[in-house]
């Protein structure tokens, strides 16, 4: 059995012809995972600034702010001896909204590396019971409608 995803990631790969009910049914769970999930700062080092998810604003974690010298990484967001924000440079870059929410999260003082974790869960682990309310409101699965159905 091949354990390899090749030429991507999980949240990045797709079904191929051949693909199994199984590996299909795992990516369409993926799509729910995928909702919640955004990036914890460590060193920014991996997260792009406009690109990825990365602000814990449900449901995008998106910037929206755009500024001419927007630098491409969040690493360069932060002063790397201080281990802290670029304060300024933040204000001067971002929205006033954004800039308040970027300069009061927390960063890793020891240079730790960015990690994606489930946003609706304070740990940051995903389980089932924490994805559920995000099953249901994109599909409009539930008990509710599952009840509905066997009448």
């Amino acid at each position: 059995m091949n354990t390899t995803i090749e030429g991507g990631s999980f949240l990045s790969t797709g079904t191929v012809h051949g693909s199994s009910w199984g590996w299909k049914g795992i990516l369409q769970g993926r799509s729910v995972l995928v909702v919640g999930l955004r990036w914890r700062v460590g060193n920014g080092d991996n997260i792009r600034v406009t690109e990825d998810p990365w602000l814990p604003v449900p449901y995008t974690f998106i910037t929206i702010s755009h500024h001419a010298d927007m630098p491409i990484y969040v690493k360069d967001l932060i002063d790397l001896v201080m281990k802290q924000w670029r304060e300024v440079e933040v204000e001067r870059l971002f929205m006033e909204s954004e800039a308040k929410l970027i300069n009061g999260l927390a960063i890793s003082r020891w240079g730790c590396p960015d990690k994606l974790i489930w946003h609706f869960i304070k740990h940051g682990d995903f389980t089932v019971k924490s994805g559920r309310p995000i099953f249901t409101d994109k599909w409009g699965v539930g008990e509710t409608r599952a009840r509905g159905a066997q009448r």
